[in-house]
């Protein structure tokens, strides 16, 4: 994709960084770099980013993230995190998302997107 790869350059891409895997080790530099990249394989793009499902780098994400006419910040909040923790009803080992949780996270990206495309600008949902 940031290479020139991906051809035509999407339209929409929602980034979800991963609590055991995050970009650079989720510093604010490395949110920044995936950004200027994913804008740079898609310059027209609408670019969703989301706060992992447990919250893991929130801090780095909502400083990162530059949010502008084409980019938005979604983020369940900080009352959801603890459901993602060891034996929290949407987890089954504390790291990974189990169906109940892999639910609502889709809800509420799906409830977010209506706001997250319009044409608004400086806009973050749910923080």
């Amino acid at each position: 994709l940031f290479s020139g790869l991906l051809s035509p350059a999407p339209d929409y891409l929602v980034v979800i960084d991963g609590r055991n895997a995050a970009d650079g080790g989720g510093t604010v530099a490395a949110v920044q770099a995936v950004q200027a990249s994913l804008r740079a394989a898609a310059p027209a793009g609408r670019l969703i980013f989301f706060v992992p499902f447990n919250g893991t780098i929130r801090a780095s994400i909502a400083s990162g993230v530059a949010v502008d006419a084409l980019t938005a910040l979604l983020d369940q909040g900080a009352a959801n995190d603890t459901t993602y923790d060891a034996n929290g009803r949407n987890t089954n080992d504390g790291i990974h998302a189990n169906y109940r949780g892999h639910a609502e996270s889709a809800a509420f990206l799906v409830d977010g997107m209506p706001v997250a495309l319009s044409p608004r600008t400086n806009y973050r949902i749910g923080v």
